[in-house]
């Protein structure tokens, strides 16, 4: 038996596709005959079953990078959590950026360093910024830079 590699995107797509017929299934019960019913039950638990293996695997990642931003946080006593999970190493290049760049978050922007930045330096700066501006949204959720202006790194924040 051959391995084969699913993407987060596709087990993402698989994911809601399978809540969409579970959700589906449950309206349709009293509108559908016993028998078909039944028949769609036993097709998404066919499904459920051969995707269960990618999915835990995607899971086991997901704990595995999570567990890993946990004691980053708590090591370098950040109080924002990074939500970033497509991102698998921090010390990855985030941007190279040029003199004069920044940060934005609301109305506060936070100087970056010259040349190649790594998302582990993009949450330095993201920390700042979200507290200076009060903290209320904490977690990470992107970094983008702006079409505009790429000196710019724009912020997006959730709670």
């Amino acid at each position: 038996m051959s391995n084969f590699v699913i993407t987060s995107e596709e087990i993402r797509n698989i994911h809601n596709g399978l809540c969409y017929l579970r959700d589906a299934i449950d309206r349709l019960e009293d509108t559908l005959s016993p028998h078909v019913i039944k028949e769609l039950r036993k097709a998404k638990s066919e499904i459920e079953k051969g995707f269960s293996s990618a999915r835990f695997q995607k899971e086991d990642q997901w704990d595995r990078r999570n567990n890993h931003y946990t004691e980053l946080k708590e090591h370098f006593k950040f109080k924002s959590v990074w939500s970033m999970y497509e991102i698998n190493d921090l010390d990855q290049i985030a941007f190279n950026l040029e003199d004069g760049s920044v940060l934005v978050h609301d109305n506060f922007s936070v100087p970056l360093p010259v040349g190649p930045v790594t998302w582990f330096q993009m949450w330095r700066a993201a920390e700042e910024a979200i507290y200076a501006v009060g903290g209320d949204h904490i977690f990470i959720e992107s970094l983008t830079q702006s079409s505009i202006n790429p000196k710019i790194i724009l912020l997006g924040t959730g709670s």
